[in-house]
């Protein structure tokens, strides 16, 4: 449930300047390995048969800016794109795992999906966080595979799904005592 219709999409940095994605307007579970297309740094088609997706300006901003991102992923899961459609930062300090893999997710804010703005309001929190809530649109991760941006992507819907859940339950999320965020950040830079 991370992506609806043809909605979201991956790339991989495979040289310094060729990036493989996937197409626009494809179900990634119909997805053919000849679907999927080679692009330059600046967004143009080398290769494949289908038009590239237009978030590879997100992508290629964000792997521009940040020289550890070798892949990306953008999706719509529902609990976390809740959050950005709300407005709404998830709360930190709560989840042991969120902030061991992640840290604080921060809201780029909105911009058109697709557009170089979008890309570049995104590129502006990646040097600081591997994941990004896109106001009143989805979540996009980078990281050196893109298992382990898929999995980023995971860690943050679950987060945003739990916390949600307690609040349906009619609890308020309560952070950690204040000597867990640190040890949260040593075991993260271990």
């Amino acid at each position: 449930a991370y992506v609806d219709g043809n909605g979201g999409n991956l790339s991989i940095r495979l040289t310094e300047d060729i990036v493989l994605c996937t197409p626009t307007l494809v179900s990634k579970g119909f997805m053919k390995p000849e679907d999927l297309c080679l692009v330059d740094l600046d967004g143009n088609q080398l290769a494949g048969v289908k038009k590239r997706t237009s978030g590879i300006l997100m992508h290629l901003s964000i792997m521009k800016v940040q020289p550890k991102a070798r892949a990306v992923s953008h999706a719509h899961p529902p609990y976390a794109t809740g959050f950005a459609v709300a407005g709404v930062t998830p709360p930190t300090c709560m989840i042991p795992e969120i902030e061991v893999f992640i840290g604080r997710v921060p809201i780029a804010p909105y911009e058109t999906p697709g557009t170089p703005e979008m890309g570049r309001k995104v590129a502006e929190l990646v040097g600081e966080h591997n994941t990004v809530l896109m106001e009143k649109h989805g979540v996009v991760s980078w990281s050196h595979t893109i298992e382990d941006a898929y999995s980023q992507m995971e860690i943050v819907e679950a987060d945003c799904r739990k916390v949600n859940v307690t609040k349906q339950l009619g609890g308020q999320p309560k952070p950690v005592s204040p000597k867990h965020p640190a040890e949260f950040t040593d075991t993260r830079n271990t």
